[in-house]
């Protein structure tokens, strides 16, 4: 219990304010000292979500699907901009965070640093620019938990496969994998990303992760690129 409201309040602050809170304010929700609010935001931190902190601190880095610091994946709610996602891919879960609401989401394409643009609205693609863009990572599946940081970092939006060779650090050797946008969408319409402000998504968060690995099995849009 203590864990999902740890998890809740921090996710509940950044979808509010954009950015995330210090252990001491944990520890005033949880209504205990500030040293065993640091101590439970380690614990919740070590515990395998879909996060870290700042290396040798106690400060919070990322949390997804947000990023505390900024990143080239800027999100706009209904015309206010004061979000990071924390990748490519978790910034389209982040419309289920926001009911009814417009979410935009603004990247370069590392290839030529032309603008690349979502529109979301509770989990339905209502803008992609261009038409054909596509998600890409350049490590397979197996390594993204050695390195959770250096993974989700090379998970990336690209205009085109096109463009996405042109790169000039794209390696065709390094075993990643390329996905449309309509399969990457799928993915991230799992439970695991709308549940999130659930009070016991924590406590949950096991299965929600069962139930993502047996949907990617059962769909050929996402299973090829995750099996990569």
């Amino acid at each position: 219990a203590v864990l999902d409201k740890t998890f809740h309040f921090i996710l509940k602050r950044m979808v509010d304010t954009g950015q995330a809170p210090h252990y001491t304010e944990i520890a005033a929700e949880l209504g205990v000292s500030p040293e065993d609010g640091r101590k439970t935001m380690h614990t919740l931190f070590n515990s395998g979500i879909y996060g870290w902190l700042y290396p040798n601190t106690d400060f919070i880095s990322s949390f997804a699907p947000f990023n505390n610091q900024p990143t080239q994946f800027r999100v706009t709610i209904e015309d206010e901009q004061k979000w990071f996602a924390q990748w490519a891919f978790e910034s389209l879960a982040v419309s289920w965070l926001y009911p009814g609401k417009k979410v935009r989401i603004d990247s370069p394409c590392l290839d030529c640093g032309e603008p690349i643009i979502i529109e979301m609205r509770d989990g339905i693609i209502e803008k992609a620019d261009p038409e054909g863009l596509i998600g890409y990572v350049s490590l397979p599946v197996s390594k993204w938990r050695s390195d959770v940081a250096y993974a989700w970092s090379t998970m990336l939006f690209f205009r085109s496969e096109d463009h996405l060779k042109q790169w000039a650090q794209y390696d065709p050797a390094a075993k990643g994998g390329i996905s449309q946008l309509e399969g990457l969408l799928t993915m991230f319409s799992s439970n695991i990303f709308k549940r999130r402000l659930d009070p016991d998504y924590f406590s949950n968060m096991k299965s929600y992760r069962g139930e993502l690995i047996g949907e990617v099995g059962n769909n050929h849009k996402i299973g090829v690129f995750l099996k990569s």
